[in-house]
């Protein structure tokens, strides 16, 4: 996540991760499982999730949620 944090400050986005207290969630860029978690428990207010990967394409995981490629710029 430290990599990808100033590539998101260069463009204006925001980029934040959530632990839950007792450390048995912790949702950032790495476990699209936990995303799935958050979805569920934001609902609506839940807006998009994703992880990074190394593969050839982005896709839709399931609703909401991203697989988004990791590239060197």
């Amino acid at each position: 996540m430290q990599q990808l944090r100033p590539q998101v400050d260069a463009i204006g986005g925001v980029f934040t991760h959530m632990r839950s207290g007792a450390g048995a969630h912790e949702v950032d860029v790495a476990d699209a499982g936990h995303n799935v978690w958050l979805r569920v428990r934001l609902g609506n207010r839940f807006v998009t999730g994703f992880f990074a990967h190394a593969g050839a394409v982005a896709y839709e995981l399931v609703d909401r949620i991203w697989a988004l490629l990791i590239t060197d710029v």
